[in-house]
């Protein structure tokens, strides 16, 4: 049952005493409630307006860019009283920025680091009253300027936080060591023996009448490195490095091959026309958001031509939503092939709730190996279906994207992935019910992420022992729920349902049976980082803790 609920008006103050225009604000409740984010957002003239609060302590914080590279944060508590109006001003009215932070990033050997990440942070943005943090890259000559700093001790780090060090509220400029940072150099050239002088290693550009490139391996290792030049196939090169700074041979591009290929149905005839074709290397088909993917679209006859294809193992996925889908390998030395759509395994099924009545206007989505699957909304009667390759192992998730046009939010409902597989042409029977439970799990990160996810699994579950399984298991597993809706949605951009869970700063999952579950963090940047949480729920109510970044020390990494 809900306790009596009070209404709390929020003004948010800039530095020099003006009022904040669609301020950045979040509530969070610091004492047990009967739902996190339950209450209702709106802003009148001068304030945000937070209504249905319950009785007890909250945490608002507000954060605040403050030119290109820099943010303040400032939390404050506040306690609401049944039935009350609290009145809450926030910001940085008169608080002292220190000078810029200043300093050189030098490796082991004395030399500088150059186009290397740097991060300064004053106090902790997830509980302290006022925080501050910048950043920006080093220069050639490995010098950095961090500018906008609130006064107070500083935390540096470096490289992804792989190096940090702590200096003092005085201090103007930091020298920096980083001692094993390890680069990898070369050349890229071409058939000829002739060096590139444009082209891109891991996804950076370079420029260079020699071709020299030399490229830090932030992050985990080993590390599959991509090189593209216009006119070349894209080249991967995989790179372990066994000191600070690797030579590589040189790397020759080759201009590939021209795979010329056609699409038709399963009788033979002429499939519909323009339908897309990808090429997708095979170590990249579980990436969440695969980037090497090559892409054409067939003409009116079904025929198509993919230029500068690598001379290695690939898979061609083409799909229509009238005649079916075809996965298949692509051979090192194939230029020729012939695509024979297979009819889609359909899910049909319902979404109810608790009691069985049919639930309306739902989002799904059917997720397969390699990204693929399709996408419905539950009718009248709680109808979908999800159109998925034949033969493949799929899961069936809810997926509750907030837009404009859902203001206000529909109540927050939660549902168990369901994995299903069927043959050619064959409807299999899907049903979701409501799920139901005493406990709910609230996950906050330090600040949000775009490679970063996570996601829950019933049970004990030991970290997997290689990216691909992980990956499979994050298919499988239970994603977050929309962010709660304190979040207006015309103060957040849009989301696209493929990456609607990538890199929120709060996660939630509501409605839990009491038992045993893991949580796992996974971060799919520089190589995959995985952080493990294991969870024992034997209490009704909200159970909120923070994790640390993926990439920061204690992380299980994972290869291919």
């Amino acid at each position: 049952m809900l306790r009596e609920q009070g209404t709390l008006r929020v003004r948010a103050l800039l530095p020099d005493g003006s009022l904040k225009r669609a301020p950045e604000l979040e509530l969070k409740a610091l004492d047990p409630v009967s739902k996190q984010g339950a209450w209702i957002d709106a802003s009148d003239k001068d304030a945000r307006v937070y209504r249905g609060v319950e009785a007890g302590r909250y945490r608002v914080t507000f954060v605040h860019p403050v030119g290109e590279f820099s943010k303040w944060t400032t939390n404050s508590e506040v306690t609401m009283e049944a039935g009350r109006t609290r009145d809450l001003d926030i910001g940085f009215k008169g608080l002292p920025e220190r000078a810029p932070l200043r300093g050189r990033l030098v490796g082991g050997d004395g030399r500088p680091l150059s186009d290397i990440g740097i991060h300064a942070f004053s106090g902790d943005a997830t509980q302290d009253a006022f925080a501050s943090e910048a950043w920006g890259r080093t220069d050639a000559d490995g010098r950095f300027a961090l500018e906008h700093l609130l006064e107070g001790p500083l935390r540096v780090e470096v490289n992804a936080g792989n190096a940090k060090v702590e200096l003092d509220a005085s201090a103007k400029d930091a020298s920096l060591r980083f001692d094993f940072r390890p680069t990898v150099e070369g050349r890229v050239v071409g058939p000829d023996g002739k060096p590139l002088r444009r082209f891109s290693v891991d996804w950076r550009t370079f420029e260079s009448p020699e071709g020299r490139y030399e490229v830090a391996l932030e992050g985990t290792w080993p590390r599959t490195l991509p090189f593209k030049a216009e006119g070349f196939a894209t080249t991967h090169i995989t790179v372990t490095p066994s000191a600070e700074r690797t030579l590589l041979p040189d790397i020759v591009m080759d201009e590939g091959r021209t795979v010329r290929g056609r699409i038709v149905r399963e009788d033979g005839k002429t499939a519909t026309p323009l339908i897309p074709v990808a090429l997708i290397a095979l170590w990249d088909m579980e990436a969440f958001l695969a980037g090497s993917t090559i892409t054409t679209t067939a003409d009116a006859d079904g025929r198509f031509v993919l230029e500068h294809v690598p001379r290695e193992s690939m898979i061609l996925h083409a799909s229509n939503d009238l005649s079916g889908t075809v996965s298949r390998p692509l051979g090192v030395e194939e230029d020729a092939v012939s695509l024979r759509l297979v009819p889609d395994t359909t899910a049909v099924g319902t979404v109810a709730d608790e009691t069985g009545r049919p639930l309306e206007g739902v989002r799904l989505r059917s997720w397969c190996k390699g990204s693929f699957g399709g996408s419905d909304e539950s009718d009248a009667e709680g109808r979908f279906s999800l159109r998925s390759p034949a033969g493949c192992e799929c899961v069936v998730k809810v997926t509750q994207t907030e837009r404009r046009a859902d203001w206000p939010l529909p109540p927050r409902r939660s549902f168990w992935p369901l994995r299903f597989k069927g043959r050619p042409g064959e409807s299999v029977p899907v049903h979701l019910r409501l799920r139901t439970g005493p406990a709910s799990v609230h996950v906050s990160f330090p600040e949000a992420g775009e490679w970063r996810r996570v996601v829950l699994v019933q049970g004990d579950v030991p970290v997997p022992s290689t990216a691909e399984a992980m990956n499979r298991l994050v298919l499988d597993a239970v994603d977050p729920e929309a962010e709660s809706a304190e979040r207006r949605p015309e103060r957040r951009m849009d989301d696209d349902d493929s990456i609607i869970y990538s890199g929120m700063r709060d996660n939630h999952f509501s409605s839990l049976p009491l038992g045993r579950y893991t949580v796992f963090v996974v971060e799919d940047r520089m190589g995959l980082a995985v952080r493990r949480y294991p969870l024992n729920l034997t209490s009704p109510g909200v159970h909120a803790f923070e994790v640390k970044r993926p990439f920061d020390e204690g992380a299980v990494y994972l290869s291919p």
